[in-house]
């Protein structure tokens, strides 16, 4: 006892020190910060994506874009043909055997129509023998993905299913497999696509997303209780609503100050729903979205919260004029694509994370982290509210009892760290100099 009661002492002198000297250790975008791009995680290219790629159904159509692409020459575009009656394609690429472990694999999709699209596979084979796979749909991993967007995909081995007997250290061939719905002929690019090495520690990060007091009251004890801390992505504009359920000012304070929480962005709107810019006859209250977003952050900068540079985007709605402004004002960003984030490499705009929604079995969950020690990735955990018991029919609610589940098979069962969001991007991008 007497040892927590040092530690939230030093954490509160610490703390006050660092608002009234306006110096911190959250992770922020300063010119001292060297951010960690595939180069610097010893990335290496599968395919150029400019040749080499055999159509493997001999249906639909695979060929090279050299309008559509990120960058080189061209990008892999696949496309079915509902005239074949088969409604699939796949193409297929072959090397010499080489081994993945402690490496985990990005890329970049395109879609003409998301909607058209049943599946998106990505299947890697192994020791020469084709039903010896790992593979994944790639397409329910997504939320809310745009048409025509180019998305940055940083995939985990931790995400893939093996079937019969795969090896890791043994494969030879992947493919990009695209089913489309009947009567539709959805086309699929694919870029840049490479392997990089992801052997650092992994890490658990539970993250509540809206800044509800019954984060305060009821999860924050339980915290306690394990001797860990996490991190909330609280709304400005709510903070002090208590009539609506939402922690006051001197809560979130102590949250961040007394506790040690990580304290991000979020908002109540779909950002998507915002206006770019002003129009004549638009009412005083309406902000742009890139005003919506500034005043946001000026919060945090006000208050000097340590997690202040990271942001939640509310709803998973997002587009790419969506992340370029967030990215103005915020550096990490987080969707709710529904993957663990590997720890070579993180694309500050689009950080993996799971959503735990009330009906999701603890099974699933334990899985994740599992999953995480075996591939060394860290494993965000996006809840909402934790109660003592969870209204039926409500998502985003979680009792205290899961919680607890929770954070004792990380700690006890897998002996994962759990820490906040910031500090585990703290250790993996560590300050320059």
């Amino acid at each position: 006892m007497a040892t927590i009661f040092v530690r939230r002492a030093l954490l509160l002198f610490l703390s006050f020190t660092m608002v009234l000297s306006f110096a911190h250790t959250s992770v922020d975008a300063t010119s001292s910060r060297t951010p960690l791009y595939p180069s610097q995680c010893d990335y290496e290219e599968i395919s150029s994506m400019e040749n080499g790629w055999k159509n493997y159904y001999q249906t639909g159509y695979v060929y090279y874009d050299d309008y559509c692409k990120i960058q080189g020459n061209a990008s892999l575009a696949i496309q079915t043909d509902y005239r074949d009656g088969k409604n699939i394609v796949g193409a297929s690429f072959s090397f010499p055997p080489r081994s993945f472990e402690y490496r985990a694999f990005r890329f970049f999709i395109r879609a003409s129509d998301w909607n058209d699209v049943e599946l998106f596979s990505i299947l890697m084979n192994s020791n020469g023998f084709w039903y010896d796979m790992y593979a994944v749909d790639v397409k329910s991993l997504l939320t809310n993905p745009n048409n025509e967007e180019w998305i940055e995909i940083v995939l985990s081995r931790s995400e893939m299913y093996p079937i019969q007997n795969p090896s890791w250290a043994s494969i030879d061939k992947v493919m990009f497999r695209l089913i489309s719905k009947p009567h539709t002929e959805p086309t699929v690019w694919i870029d840049n696509f490479g392997h990089f090495e992801s052997a650092k520690k992994p890490y658990v990060s539970i993250v509540f997303d809206d800044g509800m007091s019954v984060v305060y009251d009821y999860a924050l004890p339980v915290f306690e209780e394990f001797g860990v801390r996490g991190s909330c992505f609280i709304i400005p504009d709510f903070v002090g609503l208590e009539q609506d359920g939402f922690m006051t000012q001197r809560q979130v304070d102590f949250l961040a100050y007394w506790y040690g929480w990580g304290i991000g962005g979020h908002d109540w709107m779909k950002l998507t729903d915002l206006p770019k810019e002003h129009s004549p006859g638009d009412p005083s209250w309406l902000y742009t979205l890139d005003e919506s977003v500034a005043r946001n952050k000026a919060y945090f900068e006000r208050h000097k919260y340590p997690g202040r540079d990271c942001y939640a985007i509310p709803y998973g709605a997002y587009n790419d004029t969506v992340i370029d402004t967030i990215a103005k004002h915020y550096t990490y960003i987080r969707p709710h694509n529904n993957l663990s984030q590997p720890s070579g490499y993180i694309a500050t705009s689009n950080i993996n994370s799971h959503v735990v929604y009330a009906d999701l079995p603890i099974e699933e969950v334990q899985r994740w982290i599992h999953n995480a020690k075996e591939n060394n990735d860290w494993v965000i955990l996006v809840m909402h509210r934790v109660v003592p018991n969870p209204t039926k029919g409500v998502d985003t609610e979680n009792s205290i009892a899961y919680l607890r589940q929770i954070l004792e098979y990380a700690l006890y069962i897998e002996n994962v760290d759990v820490l906040p969001f910031h500090e585990v991007l703290e250790e993996y991008y560590p300050f320059a100099g």
